[in-house]
C-alpha cells in the first residue's frame, strides 16, 4: 500500500464585504499520509452504486482527536469535500469524501 501526502484544505475568514458579511478564503493547512480504500459489497449495498462512483474513502494515518477540523482536502491533485469523518482509534482517522 502506497502512501500519498494529502493536504487539508482550510476556511479562513479574509475580510468582510459591504455589508458586513465575513468573506471566506482557502488556504492550504497540515499534510499527512493517506490512500483511498475500496469499497467493499457490504458498502455498496447500504450506499447505492450511485453514491460509491461519486464518493470515495480515504484513510488518514492520524488518531481522530489529531485531525484538525477541514471542509475539504487535495489528495492527488483533486480537490475532494469532506461529507463524513469517521475515527479508527488509535492510529487512523476514515474520511467519506466526493470530488468537489
Amino acid at each position: 500500500m502506497i502512501w500519498k501526502p494529502v493536504t487539508l484544505i482550510n476556511r479562513t475568514e479574509t475580510g468582510q464585504d459591504a455589508l458586513g458579511n465575513s468573506i471566506y478564503g482557502e488556504s492550504p493547512g497540515s499534510q499527512f499520509p493517506a490512500r483511498f480504500t475500496p469499497w467493499d459489497a457490504q458498502d455498496i449495498a447500504l450506499e447505492g452504486r450511485e453514491v460509491t462512483v461519486n464518493q470515495r474513502k480515504l484513510l488518514i494515518r492520524i488518531p481522530r482527536t489529531e485531525f484538525p477540523d477541514c471542509q475539504k482536502v487535495q489528495f492527488e491533485g483533486e480537490i475532494y469535500e469532506v461529507i463524513q469523518v469517521t475515527d479508527l482509534s488509535p492510529r487512523f482517522t476514515l474520511l467519506y469524501v466526493k470530488k468537489y
